[in-house]
């Protein structure tokens, strides 16, 4: 029997002449199918700000239905190069234990999205700490959550760990308590040392009124005694107060000859929302 390459170059010609259409298809379908994905992302967007609805609902909605359009899209684009959906079906099934290992996280992931929405330990806006990291939340995804730290940096944490981990939230009492500790020397008289602490305090617009700026005794060390000093105000302004009064203690212990040393710690702490 003679080798035909004509025969073999007639086949490749056929399958080309098949599949190129497919491919070019696809890729159409692909280029559209992601254009109006986003046009339908926008879409959505303004309906919901429109009704003005809670913008952590609003993200992890969002994001729901961002992925349910792309799983849609792909199984189009796989339908019109004429794979059969069924075929793929029963390859999944085959590798059944696999996938559901290999899925096991994202899912939980899934679920803990949903129960973050249902419940609402963090909202989008607040400020939050879980294991070590704190930041703002800027978006609830169905399978993650992104906070944007202080250093300006994006952190992804896994819904699933969100949902069941202990989670620090700043912002849901609005009130904070920030503690500055100073040292005088142990010759002065503590209640003037407080009374000056108190005055400088007085006029500052971000320290909150109510609950009233404390300043107790935290430790009594050799040859001085460490005051600890605690202005409430709201979230946003904690870092202001924090420096702030720094400043205003020492410059009115300067003004008032008080010696006083460096602070050795600095703590921050979240009042319980009680006046």
């Amino acid at each position: 029997m003679s080798f035909n390459p004509q025969k073999y170059i007639d086949q490749f010609h056929g399958i080309v002449e098949v599949l190129i259409p497919k491919v070019i298809g696809a890729i159409l379908i692909w280029i559209i199918g992601s254009l109006l994905i986003k046009w339908a992302h926008k879409v959505c967007k303004k309906i919901l700000d429109a009704k003005d609805f809670d913008p952590s609902v609003e993200t992890f909605f969002l994001s729901f239905v961002r992925i349910g359009l792309r799983i849609v899209l792909f199984i189009i684009i796989i339908g019109v190069l004429g794979i059969q959906t069924t075929s793929i079906a029963a390859m999944l099934a085959g590798f059944g234990v696999a996938i559901g290992s290999a899925f096991n996280g994202s899912l939980g992931n899934f679920a803990g999205g949903f129960m973050i929405i249902i419940y609402q330990p963090i909202k989008v806006g607040e400020f939050i700490e879980f294991n070590g990291v704190s930041g703002v939340v800027k978006e609830i995804g169905i399978l993650n959550t992104c906070i944007l730290t202080g250093d300006m940096k994006t952190v992804f944490l896994p819904n699933g760990m969100l949902s069941t981990g202990i989670i620090i939230n700043w912002s849901r009492n609005r009130k904070i308590r920030v503690d500055v500790p100073f040292n005088i020397e142990a010759n002065i008289d503590i209640d003037l040392a407080k009374s000056i602490i108190l005055e400088a305090l007085k006029e500052h617009k971000l320290i909150l009124k109510s609950p009233k700026p404390e300043v107790h005794i935290q430790q009594i060390q050799s040859g001085s005694i460490q005051l600890i000093v605690r202005p409430y105000c709201t979230q946003p302004d904690y870092w202001t107060v924090f420096n702030d009064t720094h400043s205003l203690v020492i410059n009115a212990f300067k003004e008032k000859n008080i010696s006083q040393g460096i602070p050795k710690q600095i703590l921050i702490t979240q009042t319980s929302g009680k006046d």
